[in-house]
């Protein structure tokens, strides 16, 4: 089920979808991906939950389900969750 949702003084350039599915990040060239949660996500970002990182880069690849590989900076982070938007927009579907 997709669900769109828009936050008080949201300060966004697209309407993020909430659409849970698993992703992996990839920290360095030649490490190992670590599992990641994909909680939402837009045309320009979106937002993850990695329960095994805490030390977080400014910049990251995510790896979604399909394994398209997406460079992204990020942009803010909370514990285990973070927000990093896409070098590239890309299409939702």
């Amino acid at each position: 089920m997709l669900r769109r949702f828009k936050k008080k003084a949201e300060r966004r350039e697209s309407v993020r979808i909430e659409r849970p599915g698993d992703g992996r990040i990839v920290l360095d060239e030649g490490a190992a991906p670590v599992p990641c949660r994909i909680l939402d996500i837009s045309t320009t970002g979106a937002r993850l939950d990695c329960r095994d990182i805490t030390d977080w880069p400014t910049t990251l690849v995510l790896l979604d389900s399909a394994g398209n590989r997406i460079d992204c900076d990020v942009i803010w982070n909370a514990g285990t969750e973070i927000g990093v938007r896409f070098k590239t927009p890309r299409p939702l579907f």
